[in-house]
């Protein structure tokens, strides 16, 4: 009778044990799930899904809830730098830090990814996203003409022949600059190359030239061709490699470098006629970038509606 009663306890103290266990491992399992949700983007979600080898390195950008870089890189080195060569060695080659926005671009594992997402320092990660050109713009059908014409303002603020930073200067983020375009002759006041680091003005694809004289074109090759505001001065700054491709990572940087010496030449205005890979509700962090540079006191323009009918375009 001992045994019988010994035995019944057992078995009682094993199931009420394992409904512990199992209640405490499907709280940990939603925990997971919410994270995921609340913190990976849809398209990481989905590029996770994808990834068989748990050793790939996803490009991804990781958003921290304070602009606070040095600490948000120690984060990331102290959990990947296993050995002390590994960081210095491969991820710091693929790691941007950005001076003007709380992001870091790097590439992680999966187990890296969760690793992360589990810190309540960092608010969201993103997969580094391609990004494309977009080519349709027009002068007429929106009004350009009519509003030069009828406010009389062209971009030129001085009596200077020469363009300078008095002038409206915008900034163009795109495959580069042709400064010796007949209609940009003197315009480009400033320049980056992101892509391949060359110190001087070009534009190998032409959509950067083209969107440039879009905006700025004196119409000195052909004075129907004028641009919006013929007087302004240009910023180049190349982040679209020859082949047409870029990524969030890239457009990053040059967003950034623009914010840090946006004073240095006067800059008001820039300029994306890209695409990203990912239809957006405007809480992706490119979005959040271009937020910021507009509180910093930029206008910001962009392409818009090349990807429809789909949602958000």
């Amino acid at each position: 009778m001992k045994k019988v009663k010994f035995f019944g306890l057992f078995l009682g103290f094993i199931l009420i044990f394992s409904q512990v266990i199992t209640a405490k491992t499907s709280s940990v399992f939603q925990e997971r799930n919410r994270l995921f949700k609340s913190k990976l983007s849809e398209s990481l979600r989905t590029q996770l899904r994808k990834t068989k080898n748990k050793n790939k390195r996803l490009p991804v950008i990781l958003e921290f809830k304070k602009l606070k870089q040095k600490e948000n890189l120690n984060l990331l080195k102290e959990y990947i730098n296993y050995k002390k060569y590994y960081y210095q060695k491969y991820i710091q080659k693929y790691t941007h830090v950005y001076k003007n926005f709380p992001f870091i671009a790097t590439k992680l594992t999966p187990k890296e990814i969760e690793h992360f997402i589990n810190l309540d320092k960092v608010k969201k990660i993103e997969y580094d996203e391609k990004v494309t050109l977009k080519s349709e713009n027009t002068n007429y059908w929106y009004g350009i003409l009519k509003a030069r014409n009828d406010f009389k303002l062209t971009g030129k603020k001085d009596l200077n022949k020469e363009y300078n930073k008095e002038d409206c200067v915008i900034a163009i983020l795109d495959t580069g600059i042709d400064a010796t375009h007949k209609d940009l002759k003197g315009k480009v006041i400033g320049w980056k190359d992101v892509v391949n680091g060359v110190p001087f003005p070009y534009d190998e694809v032409g959509h950067g030239t083209h969107i440039a004289s879009i905006a700025t074109g004196t119409g000195a090759s052909n004075p129907y061709l004028k641009g919006v505001a013929p007087g302004a001065a240009l910023v180049g700054v190349k982040v679209v490699k020859r082949d047409g491709s870029s990524s969030a990572t890239i457009l990053l940087d040059g967003l950034d470098w623009i914010l840090t010496n946006k004073e240095v030449y006067g800059i008001k205005i820039l300029n994306m006629s890209l695409g990203i890979a990912i239809n957006t509700d405007g809480t992706d962090i490119i979005s959040k970038a271009a937020n910021i540079a507009v509180e910093k006191g930029l206008v910001v323009v962009t392409a818009a509606g090349n990807g429809g009918p789909m949602k958000y375009t």
